[in-house]
């Protein structure tokens, strides 16, 4: 549209018509740039949604300086309509560059792994999404598809995560599938139960490092002595119960060994 200023403007009418265009085209580029910005502003950069929302004007701004000294610098005083046409050439040009950069941009933000996150979900809030980027995690159903082919491979002979088990026979595959089953519990909806089970769950499996973690972002909840031992498969809630149960049963069964040993050693 620009470039027309230069090579089809030769009626004062012809300006007024591109001026319309110009204005029409623009008018329907801002109202989508606005909601864009602001959506992504609040998802990705919560706490600094006003540095982020200024960002763009601050290069508009810069633009709209530079752009009329660039071009009056390059147009000299003359009016050379040669010359001026190639700067309009050149204006046009920069604004199809920019339009595409901007395309570009949007299809940039509606992949973002934020974005995405907030248009699955509702429930997920602004810290929980802040959290997915600064950790790096990855998107929920792309996490759960590599799951299932983690288990398929562990369970398929060949692959290089399978583990050797033989499943011909239905006692086995039913062991496995109880194993498998089981080896997650079931926590709790309400936030602090479901802390709570989390809690006991990582302390029944985790490192001291996850143990580390999660009490780091969650102090509030009671930290869990770390436990080796096989306890009762599931929930959180079961654990919990049955965990002081299984310690003892597990000191008394070390003293019996100690006693046993220090009586063989004696005879």
């Amino acid at each position: 549209m620009f470039c027309l200023y230069g090579f089809g403007a030769s009626e004062f009418w012809h300006l007024l018509v591109y001026h319309g265009l110009s204005g029409m085209f623009v008018g329907l580029m801002v109202p989508a740039i606005t909601p864009t910005l602001t959506s992504y502003n609040l998802v990705v950069h919560p706490t600094k949604k006003s540095q982020a929302s200024a960002f763009p004007m601050l290069g508009m701004q810069i633009g709209q300086i530079c752009g009329p000294l660039l071009f009056g610098f390059l147009l000299g005083e003359g009016q050379d309509r040669t010359v001026m046409n190639i700067i309009w050439l050149s204006v046009g040009l920069m604004w199809l560059v920019g339009y595409i950069l901007l395309d570009i941009s949007f299809e940039v933000i509606r992949r973002h792994p934020a974005m995405r996150a907030a248009r699955k979900s509702q429930d997920v809030s602004a810290e929980q999404i802040q959290s997915m980027l600064t950790e790096d995690a990855k998107d929920y159903d792309a996490f759960v598809q590599d799951m299932c082919d983690l288990v398929r491979g562990m369970l398929t002979p060949g692959h290089e995560e399978f583990r050797g088990m033989e499943l011909w026979s239905g006692v086995a595959q039913r062991f496995v599938e109880r194993v498998f089953r089981n080896s997650v519990p079931r926590f709790r909806t309400d936030p602090e139960g479901h802390l709570e089970d989390v809690a006991a769950w990582v302390a029944r499996v985790g490192t001291e490092q996850d143990q580390d973690w999660f009490h780091g972002h969650f102090p509030h909840i009671p930290r869990r002595d770390r436990w080796a031992d096989n306890l009762p498969a599931g929930s959180a809630v079961e654990y919990e119960v049955d965990f002081r149960g299984a310690k003892k049963r597990a000191a008394t069964r070390a003293t019996v060994r100690a006693s046993m040993r220090h009586s063989m050693q004696q005879g």
